[in-house]
């Protein structure tokens, strides 16, 4: 018996026909294209930037040394399009980490119970097996407090703006499908007709079309216009092109990147270096904090330290006119250092 309030049962998918069930019953309720922005050149975007974020990040105190750059790449790619993801720790003396393609999660409230049925993929072969947390690597974000075991995606939470995204995209792919071609006016006689046929038949880019001969009513001769020709290509409205930029930019904000950071044409290198900082100070080292929290809990490695020093080179101009007007307001040159990020501690 289930009380009314008791929530109910996570049920995640962990095999291939669970997922294709998934998604045929998500098509049937039209649903598929609401709740995914799979495809889009914003996904992409911030999912790559964290990736390569994560795999420039300086690991100190790995007992193993098995946090590989590699490891951290697809950290930060999964935390945008998944909201987690899963390694399994593989052996003792010498552990390695797997990562692991679909997964469950049972237990009771503390997560010391929690075991995991891990599937993991090769090319002709699929490994399933039952592990206990402690053998589990789970860094995750977003969850919520009924469902701490499950991670949540930016662009998932965003379904209604990645939906708006991903319409906005599919609208342009079909309008950048007209076919461009010349549209040459031609005198409506035989030849000319026989000549729009072969064209046609040839799939070229010039159309002949025929055009009146009789000169217009109260003139000499016909306009010059009549016998220009015109262009046929795609010509997207400008409210549709707005829409696209929107949302795309909706995609960004909502994976904590700030959309001035992609927008060359508007923002200046003051904009853009103030939204990389934005980014490194707001996403990367709170994003960070959480995978290291998991790193040292799961890999036995308390002095653990994952650092992002590495990237404040693009924002040291800013941060060295902190320093100066820190020190010079009385603030002692060590707590001013910490404070900008400068000292060598700084992550």
């Amino acid at each position: 018996m289930r009380w009314p309030w008791q929530p109910k049962p996570e049920r995640r998918a962990g095999s291939y026909e669970s997922a294709v069930v998934g998604a045929i019953a998500e098509a049937l309720a039209g649903e598929a294209a609401a709740a995914t922005a799979d495809g889009l050149a914003a996904t992409e975007a911030a999912a790559g930037l964290i990736g390569r974020c994560f795999a420039s990040a300086e690991v100190t105190g790995d007992r193993f040394g098995i946090v590989t750059p590699a490891v951290m790449e697809t950290i930060g790619r999964q935390l945008v399009l998944a909201g987690e993801c899963v390694f399994a720790i593989e052996g003792a003396a010498a552990p390695s980490l797997a990562l692991i393609g679909t997964w469950d999660v049972r237990g009771s409230v503390l997560e010391s119970t929690w075991r995991y049925r891990v599937d993991a993929y090769g090319p002709t072969d699929t490994r399933s097996r039952y592990l206990p947390a402690a053998a589990v690597l789970h860094p995750r974000i977003n969850c919520e407090p009924a469902r701490p075991w499950f991670g949540r995606s930016p662009v998932r939470i965003a379904a209604r703006t990645a939906a708006t995204a991903g319409e906005a995209e599919r609208s342009a792919k079909g309008e950048a499908k007209t076919p461009s071609a010349r549209i040459a006016p031609t005198p409506a006689t035989e030849g000319t007709e026989r000549a729009a046929y072969g064209v046609r038949l040839g799939k070229g880019g010039v159309v002949p079309v025929t055009a009146a001969t009789q000169p217009v009513t109260g003139a000499g001769q016909e306009p010059a216009s009549r016998w220009q020709p015109a262009a046929m290509r795609p010509d997207p409205a400008a409210a549709h092109v707005q829409l696209r930029r929107d949302s795309a930019a909706d995609v960004l904000a909502a994976c904590g990147i700030p959309p001035a950071l992609f927008d060359m044409a508007k923002a200046d290198s003051a904009g853009r270096r103030e939204a990389y900082r934005q980014l490194t100070f707001t996403t990367l080292q709170p994003w960070g904090r959480l995978v290291q929290a998991e790193l040292r809990a799961k890999l036995d490695s308390p002095d653990l330290v994952l650092s992002f020093a590495g990237l404040h080179g693009a924002d040291l101009a800013t941060r060295g006119r902190a320093l100066k007007q820190l020190v010079e307001s009385g603030v002692t040159l060590a707590e001013a250092m910490a404070i900008t990020g400068l000292d060598a501690g700084a992550a």
